[in-house]
C-alpha cells in the first residue's frame, strides 16, 4: 500500500508597496519664464610655447543678471542641475575640465557669485522652500591647455551648458551658455622671446672720435642674439620671420644705420649699424628675416645672431651719448 502526499495551496499571498509622499521637486513659478543666455565669445586665444599642461590660458567673464523668486520646491525639497553639453571629462590638476573639438584644449565652465563658485556639472539641493532666486554674479569660461601638443582653429559653436530645476528638466532652463561661430579661436604656432632677449639692451663699448676715421668707418663691433621658444601646431609647418623697424639715418643711405637720438648730450655724426651673422649683410629698416621653420607638433628654440657697431655718418663727429632702438616683430608664413 502506497501513501500519496498531496500538497495544495488554498490562497495566494500578494505584496503591495507604496509611498506616502510625492516626488520632491523644484520648479519654475512662471511657465513663460525666459532663460538668460550667456554668449561666451571672447575672440582669439594665443597659446604661449611655455604654457604648461593644466594651465588656464584665458578666462572669459560674463554678467549673470540676478532674478528673484524664480522657483519654489515642494514635498521636502528638490534640486537645481548644471549640465555641460559638450566634450568629455579631461584629467588635469584643475578638475571639471571638458574636452573640445580642438586637440589639447579644454574648457571649464562655472558660475561665480563671489563667495561661491559652482562648477559644471553639478547639482544643488534645496529644502522645502517657496522662494529660490538665480544668484547674480559672473558666468566664467576657462580655456585650459590639456596636452603638450595643441591644435588650432575655432571651438565648435552651439549650446555648451544649461542650468535648470529638477522638476522642469532641460526644456525649461534658467541659464544657458552658447558660443557663436568663431567666438573662440585658438591660434598656434606661437613663439615667445626667451633668455631675456625681449626688450634687451645691447651695450657697445665706448669709442673715441679718433677711432672713427671718416664717413662710413665703423668701430667696436659686438655680437648679440634674439632667442625664441616656439611651439608648432598640428596643421602644418610654418616659416618664422622677424621684421625690423627703426628710424634710419638718411645720411647713411641704404647701409642699415639707425639714427642716433637728437638732443643735448647726444653725439652727432654717428649711428648704429646692424648686420647679419656674416658681418656683411645689412639689416635695413623694414627688412623681414626668415629665422627658421616651426615644424608641426614640435617644440623648438630658434635664434638669430646679429652684430651691432658704430657707424660714422658725417665728416665731423661730436662726442656724446649714442642711443638707438628698433622694434622686432614676429610673424609666420
Amino acid at each position: 500500500m502506497k501513501n500519496k502526499l498531496i500538497v495544495s495551496a488554498s490562497s495566494v499571498f500578494a505584496l503591495f508597496l507604496w509611498s506616502n509622499s510625492s516626488f520632491a521637486a523644484c520648479k519654475l513659478k512662471n511657465n513663460n519664464f525666459v532663460a538668460q543666455n550667456v554668449v561666451m565669445d571672447i575672440g582669439s586665444v594665443t597659446i604661449s610655447p611655455d604654457s604648461l599642461v593644466g594651465e588656464i590660458l584665458y578666462t572669459g567673464s560674463f554678467t549673470i543678471n540676478e532674478r528673484a523668486n524664480v522657483a519654489s520646491c515642494s514635498n521636502g525639497g528638490g534640486s537645481s542641475i548644471g549640465k555641460i553639453l559638450i566634450g568629455s571629462p579631461v584629467q588635469t590638476t584643475l578638475g571639471n575640465v571638458y574636452s573640445t573639438n580642438i586637440t589639447g584644449i579644454g574648457v571649464r565652465l562655472y558660475r561665480d557669485s563671489g563667495e561661491i563658485q559652482s562648477y559644471y556639472p553639478h547639482e544643488i539641493k534645496f529644502d522645502n522652500t517657496n522662494e529660490i532666486r538665480l544668484v547674480g554674479g559672473k558666468f566664467k569660461v576657462d580655456i585650459v591647455k590639456t596636452a603638450m601638443t595643441t591644435g588650432t582653429g575655432a571651438l565648435s559653436s552651439g549650446l555648451y551648458s544649461t542650468y535648470y530645476f529638477n522638476g522642469d528638466g532641460q526644456t525649461k532652463p534658467v541659464l544657458t551658455s552658447t558660443l557663436n561661430a568663431n567666438g573662440i579661436v585658438i591660434t598656434n604656432p606661437t613663439c615667445v622671446y626667451r633668455d631675456g632677449t625681449d626688450g634687451q639692451t645691447v651695450e657697445l663699448d665706448k669709442v673715441s672720435a679718433k677711432e672713427l676715421t671718416g664717413v662710413g668707418s665703423v668701430a667696436k663691433q659686438k655680437d648679440f642674439w634674439i632667442k625664441l621658444s616656439c611651439n608648432g601646431g598640428n596643421t602644418k609647418d610654418q616659416k618664422l620671420n622677424l621684421s625690423f623697424a627703426y628710424t634710419a639715418d638718411p645720411s647713411a643711405g641704404t647701409n642699415g644705420v639707425m639714427k642716433n637720438t637728437v638732443g643735448s648730450g647726444y653725439a652727432t655724426g654717428v649711428g648704429i649699424q646692424i648686420l647679419r651673422e656674416d658681418g656683411a649683410t645689412k639689416v635695413k629698416n623694414g627688412d623681414k628675416i626668415n629665422v627658421s621653420t616651426v615644424n608641426k607638433n614640435t617644440a623648438s628654440n630658434p635664434e638669430l645672431k646679429l652684430k651691432a657697431q658704430y657707424y660714422q655718418t658725417a665728416a665731423q663727429v661730436n662726442p656724446g651719448k649714442v642711443f638707438t632702438s628698433a622694434t622686432v616683430t614676429i610673424s609666420y608664413e
